[in-house]
């Protein structure tokens, strides 16, 4: 017996000092030196601050009955005025409000798209400074659609732009499409990357809004990180109703309901491999308990997946399917019978949960909690970018030449994009916005104040700039 706990005991030190090991070789270690050719282009931030300050004025609300076509339309106009290199030597597509523009390379295959939206969501709540005056003070650009996306279309347009300035020619064709129906999750994209299909058009890299460049991403991990979202989120959306019954109003029971519903799983977890990666990535950031653990995954894989739901409902999110709840308001609410009341429950999942599943247990759930639920959307995602996908490495790549001490990691992003309707017909399909936020700037996407420092944007115009003159090299 002795013999035996002696060797168990050895065996377990063993184990304990591989561990050490695993994670003190997760140093950080220095961010590998990238060339950069580019360094001697001067950005203008005045320019782009004057240039997205003009773009935010442009109330472009994008709203289902198209009544902001007209404003998204003045837009078009005032891009033609302000880059009349574009105009003149770009072929410009109107695709329902949507504008595609080619600029001709040396060669029509495999081109590279670079997109945004030129729509934007409501200005609810109370604005400091008004939500569309496109103010500007130190350097800092205020208004809505300055984060969520119109700070990167303006980037887009002052990168191409400058290389017209330079009598630049493209190695290939390029091609920008900013929508005007993204926040509505309308067509003129799917009508877009139809027409490129039709037309044989197959890009080799397509780079929509997505990640960004952030600091300290999660709890316990410090530094400055390239966040390049992989996948995006599947989502459904269900009306929840109830009357009074017995001595419960119809509020009391639906309040009942969510709370049960934050102790039900809806979905298996597990460790997709866009979120393995992150974290082999993130970890060599992270303090040294969170590394131990992080760099033992074979060993901790269980306790994470136990643990994550618990920090956080975006962490929950990163390894299964979640639920989150809002109260109807305006006309949704004035629809519901007297007596009733309603919410919506949103179901989020990654393309590793089946949305439709967890949905039909959803509303099972609700049905036995004697509530009536009815599902008024559903949107499945589209397949992930492969971990090391050549288009991650090379937007990695160009994250690591053009900002210093920032380090390339994928993610998944919590929400949709325009980019699901071009994974179809591309090679690659990377969600990146080439702009560093800070986590108030972040926490201003679809609230109040919302607003961005023109130093980003002096960032992203370098980053699309280097991303254009190398794109042979994909």
């Amino acid at each position: 017996m002795g013999l035996f706990t002696g060797s168990a005991i050895g065996i377990l030190l063993s184990l304990i000092v591989v561990m050490l090991i695993r994670a003190f070789s997760q140093k950080k270690q220095d961010i590998p030196e990238k060339l950069y050719n580019d360094k001697d282009f001067i950005t203008d931030g005045k320019r782009y601050e004057q240039t997205l300050s003009k773009m935010i004025s442009h109330e472009t609300i994008s709203t289902e009955d198209n009544t902001y076509i007209a404003e998204i339309e003045k837009l078009h106009e005032y891009l033609k005025e302000r880059f009349p290199l574009i105009e003149n030597t770009c072929e410009w597509k109107n695709i329902d409000g949507g504008l595609l523009i080619k600029w001709t390379g040396r060669s029509e295959i495999r081109p590279l798209l670079l997109m945004s939206h030129l729509d934007v969501v409501p200005a609810k709540g109370e604005w400091t400074k008004p939500a569309f005056s496109g103010d500007i003070e130190d350097g800092i650009i205020w208004g809505r659609g300055a984060v969520d996306t119109k700070g990167s279309l303006c980037a887009i347009f002052e990168a191409v732009e400058s290389l017209l300035q330079e009598d630049y020619k493209p190695d290939c064709d390029l091609y920008i499409f900013a929508s005007s129906r993204e926040e509505i999750a309308g067509e003129d994209a799917a009508k877009a990357a139809a027409f490129l299909k039709e037309n044989g058009i197959a890009p080799r890299l397509v780079i929509d809004e997505g990640g960004a460049i952030i600091d300290n991403p999660m709890a316990g991990v410090t530094g400055r990180f390239g966040m390049i979202a992989m996948s995006e989120k599947s989502s459904a959306k269900i009306l929840l109703t109830a009357g009074r019954k017995s001595n419960e109003s119809g509020m009391q029971r639906l309040a009942r309901f969510v709370l049960k519903m934050k102790k039900i799983k809806l979905s298996d977890y597990n460790l997709a491999p866009e979120v393995k990666a992150m974290f082999s990535e993130l970890t060599p950031s992270m303090s040294f308990g969170l590394r131990f653990i992080f760099s033992n995954l074979w060993l901790f894989k269980s306790l994470i997946l136990n643990l994550l739901p618990k920090f956080s409902s975006e962490a929950a999110g990163m390894i299964g399917a979640t639920v989150s709840f809002s109260n109807l308001t305006g006309a949704d609410a004035d629809k519901l019978p007297i007596g009733t009341c309603g919410m919506n429950a949103t179901i989020a999942g990654t393309y590793h949960q089946d949305i439709r599943k967890c949905t039909t247990g959803f509303i099972k759930h609700a049905e036995k909690a004697g509530l009536s639920a009815k599902l008024s959307l559903i949107r499945e995602t589209v397949k992930p970018e492969p971990v090391g996908s050549s288009g991650y490495n090379y937007v990695a790549d160009t994250i690591r030449k053009v900002f210093e001490n920032v380090r390339p990691s994928p993610f998944i992003i919590f929400g949709g994009t325009d980019a699901r309707a071009f994974v179809d017909v591309s090679e690659s399909v990377i969600r990146f916005v080439p702009l560093h936020f800070t986590k108030e700037e972040l926490s201003s996407v679809h609230s109040p104040n919302e607003h961005v420092h023109s130093t980003s944007l002096c960032g992203g115009v370098r980053f699309y700039r280097e991303a254009i003159k190398n794109i042979s090299d994909l």
